[in-house]
């Protein structure tokens, strides 16, 4: 399970709650669950997705839009997709299930819930969870109900001068106005919508040939990394991609930080330019010395090929010292110049353990 939520301590660029909806949303069959909804924002998880069923309560999604434009365009949107939008009264949940993870939690599928509110959502991929989310939705779905178009233009009608929540006199507070903590994420950059990251990682995986023992401590590794770091999956400094030749190399920056290199049998990590020395006494490491330099062609840092067997060494000063480079290239950075191909679920599978087992499961 992981949780999601607007971090308190720095300004993240891009909302969490949007990295993981999109994240789950794609290429997959979605039941929605949600009486607040902004129409743009269900567009864009439904368009990036296979399917996709809603239930909602009309007659508070229509109300809590002010606009006559609004509540028309949304009672537009529900008569175009009558087989797919159903209503129950006081429906309050905020669920959003994929075919294989679900999301839910108190934001509101609407551009202010998901950058703006300070909300708490939790998202998981536990099978015997997600089949009760499943279930749930499905015995929703079989008693939810549809209204015709004249019945809803009635309603909008018989409430055009009611609004949802009247203005108030507001209490005067001493804090400074929580500003939009995030923004969008921009699909086009994140991912490909044709695109199907899970299967790529498994191609990838596959590749490395390496039994799960090793993968779950080189996956073990980099979450550790990733945790020490504080780099949270909607950070635009990391990229985690997987490569056209099947490769699943990490960059910060522009730089890697840790790299396998299955036909070498090798692992690549970044590491401080003062070890060149002890690295060069190391027998089972080789520096690159393509890697790293400035525009003057100064080095900065080392790129370190060692023998597989180092994802399990004991050797905490050498793994302090390569979070500690890619700590340098963390703090200099804004954003990563490959954040293009950057792969949502390579971070998913390093975080979350059920869901990393799922995917190696796929790769027996």
């Amino acid at each position: 399970m992981k949780l999601i939520y607007h971090r308190t301590n720095f300004m993240a660029e891009y909302s969490p709650f949007d990295v993981e909806l999109i994240t789950l949303a794609n290429q997959q069959n979605l039941c929605l669950v949600s009486p607040y909804i902004g129409l743009d924002y269900l567009k864009r998880l439904i368009q990036l997705s296979k399917s996709w069923r809603l239930i909602t309560d009309f007659e508070e999604w229509i109300i809590s839009h002010q606009r006559k434009e609004q509540r028309e365009n949304i009672i537009n949107f529900i008569n175009e997709n009558p087989e797919k939008i159903k209503h129950i009264s006081d429906i309050h949940a905020k669920v959003l299930i994929s075919e294989h993870s679900a999301f839910l939690g108190s934001a509101n599928f609407t551009d202010k819930g998901i950058c703006q509110r300070t909300e708490m959502s939790v998202s998981f991929s536990e099978v015997e969870k997600v089949q009760e989310i499943k279930s749930w939705f499905e015995s929703l779905w079989q008693v939810a109900i549809n209204f015709t178009e004249e019945q809803l233009s009635d309603f909008v009608k018989k409430n055009e001068n009611t609004n949802h929540k009247p203005r108030i006199k507001k209490l005067k507070s001493p804090s400074k106005k929580v500003m939009k903590r995030a923004s969008l994420v921009d699909i086009g950059t994140f991912f490909k919508a044709d695109k199907d990251y899970q299967s790529e990682l498994v191609k990838a995986i596959k590749k490395i040939k390496k039994d799960k023992e090793w993968l779950n401590r080189f996956f073990d590794l980099i979450k550790e990394l990733l945790t020490d770091l504080n780099i949270g999956e909607e950070s635009p400094k990391i990229t985690m991609s997987v490569t056209k030749d099947l490769r699943m190399p990490i960059s910060i920056g522009q730089r890697y930080v840790i790299r396998a290199k299955s036909q070498q049998n090798k692992v690549g990590f970044i590491l401080p330019l003062e070890l060149e020395e002890m690295i060069s006494n190391n027998p089972i490491a080789k520096i690159d010395d393509n890697y790293f330099y400035d525009k003057k062609k100064n080095k900065e840092a080392l790129w370190v090929n060692f023998d597989n067997n180092i994802v399990f060494s004991n050797d905490r000063f050498l793994f302090e010292q390569w979070k500690k480079a890619a700590k340098v290239e963390l703090d200099r950075t804004n954003y990563s110049g490959y954040r293009r191909a950057h792969n949502p679920l390579y971070y998913k599978l390093v975080m979350d353990l059920e869901y990393r087992n799922k995917i190696l499961d796929l790769c027996d």
